[in-house]
């Protein structure tokens, strides 16, 4: 079992200790209701750099992501601001030429 499969199946491992100590205290008298685990820590911390590795690179790629994706936005929007002046100032220079002409 990985140290992946750890820190994820929980439950899993919960219910394979409680069997385990079940079959041990068979016979005592006594009843096992549950098992929690509730917390596991990593003692190593170059282990626990190396397992917050996957994480920071996918945040890392979501940020760069999320960066690029406004950039596009905000780009695609500066051009359609460009494209309305330059329609603006095209039609006025037409109507200004259109006056100049019945004058």
């Amino acid at each position: 079992m990985s140290l992946n499969d750890i820190l994820k199946n929980r439950q899993k491992i919960r219910d394979g200790v409680r069997e385990d100590m079940q079959k041990i205290i068979n016979g005592w008298g006594v009843w096992l209701e549950t098992i929690e685990i509730q917390d596991v820590k990593i003692s190593s911390s170059t282990l626990f750099k190396n397992l917050q590795t996957e994480f920071r690179e996918k945040s890392r790629m979501d940020a760069e992501r999320i960066t690029q994706d406004s950039k596009l936005k905000l780009e695609k929007e500066r051009i359609e601001r460009e494209k309305k002046y330059e329609k603006t100032r095209t039609d006025a220079a037409i109507k200004a030429f259109k006056l100049q002409q019945k004058d």
